[in-house]
């Protein structure tokens, strides 16, 4: 009998450990599920991570197209913008081309009429001296002849001047009579460097007003009624 209770209590006891380990056993297998959960859990968020990733770069590599398109845009616009500067500057070189003929037309102009009123005005100049019995055997010089009276008794001579780069023309003043200003005067009283080609007005007997040429520094410049009228231009060599 006493080692039947023996067997008994050993077998409660086994039971008991048994319950327990079963209660250890479930309480492992909840904390397996919940486990199992939370990494189903983290591979979904992995997974939207990723997914998320590939929308991020897909966006990124778009931007990168834009971004590229966009400097291109701003490049070809640059360009174009320079083109249209580059047009601009030429335009407003030929207006001011345009500008500079203009003046020197309309200044042109009223030399041309002042020349033909004086011509008018010299028949009755003749007539006048002939009604008088003035001896003609040498008739007067023009006013407007390019070549001076010697012997003036003015001792400066006023020099007119145009150049390409302005409308407005430059005076000065060289302390010598019409007639004796050479072209060594007049380039080292405008002062101009460089190379450049000298112009003068003049009036020819055979074609009227004309532009001279002078090329040599001891050649004396013609004069225009008592002044003298010039055109100075940058030689830039033969094209």
């Amino acid at each position: 009998m006493s080692e039947n209770q023996s067997l008994k209590n050993e077998l409660l006891n086994y039971k008991q450990e048994n319950r327990n380990l079963q209660g250890i056993e479930d309480a492992l297998q909840q904390r397996l599920a919940t486990q199992e959960s939370s990494v189903l859990q983290l591979k979904q968020e992995l997974l939207r991570a990723n997914m998320d990733r590939h929308e991020l770069q897909s966006q990124n590599v778009d931007l990168q197209r834009k971004m590229e398109e966009r400097s291109q845009f701003i490049a070809d616009y640059k360009k174009d913008l320079t083109k249209k500067e580059w047009l601009i500057q030429q335009l407003q070189g030929k207006l001011d081309e345009s500008q500079r003929k203009l003046s020197e037309a309309n200044y042109h102009k009223t030399d041309l009429q002042k020349e033909l009123d004086h011509r008018k005005a010299l028949p009755q100049q003749y007539m006048n001296e002939e009604d008088d019995q003035v001896d003609l055997s040498v008739s007067p010089m023009p006013h407007s002849q390019s070549t001076p009276v010697m012997g003036s008794s003015n001792s400066s001579t006023k020099v007119l001047y145009f150049t390409d780069r302005s409308l407005t023309p430059f005076m000065v003043t060289l302390p010598k009579s019409l007639g004796e200003v050479t072209l060594r005067d007049f380039r080292a009283a405008i002062g101009r460097e460089g190379s450049h080609r000298y112009h003068f007005k003049a009036l020819d007997p055979e074609f009227g007003t004309v532009k001279v040429e002078v090329f040599h520094d001891e050649d004396i410049i013609p004069g225009w009624e008592g002044k003298i009228v010039a055109w100075v231009e940058e030689d830039h060599g033969s094209i």
